[in-house]
């Protein structure tokens, strides 16, 4: 009614969805697939004009040839807008772009233990253990559903099955 979009973030599943209120929509976003996700930056110290966003589409265009891997641990990195016949667009496209070879995204939003120790055994199983990212990713799955259910913890995928590897 006031011409602004409302953006329903669900931070915590047992709190359920939270309403927040977003810019008004920018029709020029809706054209261009990579422009609809991006990453949020902390201001410059610099003071330089920079909005802060720096969308999927500017990151595409950064030459990250150089990178192996790139991990995002937050809630939902790995959606985009699907498009016929291309996949999906967003920051994981842009990553590879960009000349990342291998992503970390996750698939939906993640409850921050979870993700926190699911970050962790990745990072072992990576760096400690010389696995790949890919294989690391279903280690980290894996250790941390067996956790879990050690713990008699819920061992529904929604906390251990988030994140996925691409590349």
């Amino acid at each position: 009614a006031d011409g602004r979009a409302r953006l329903w973030l669900r931070v915590d599943p047992a709190v359920g969805p939270v309403e927040a209120d977003a810019a008004p929509l920018d029709l020029e976003r809706e054209r261009s697939p990579l422009l609809l996700q991006g990453l949020l930056l902390a201001p410059s110290r610099e003071g330089t004009p920079q909005d802060g966003f720096l969308s999927a589409e500017e990151l595409a265009g950064y030459d990250l040839g150089g990178g192996e891997w790139a991990v995002l641990a937050a809630c939902s990195t790995g959606e985009g807008r699907i498009e016929a016949g291309e996949g999906v667009f967003g920051l994981q496209r842009a990553l590879h772009l960009a000349g990342v070879r291998t992503t970390v995204t996750t698939l939906w939003p993640v409850e921050d233990g979870a993700a926190r120790e699911w970050t962790r055994a990745f990072y072992a199983a990576r760096l400690e253990h010389g696995r790949s990212p890919t294989n690391a990713a279903a280690d980290a799955a894996r250790a941390l559903l067996q956790r879990r259910r050690q713990e008699g913890k819920n061992t529904h995928p929604f906390f251990w099955a988030a994140f996925i590897a691409s590349g």
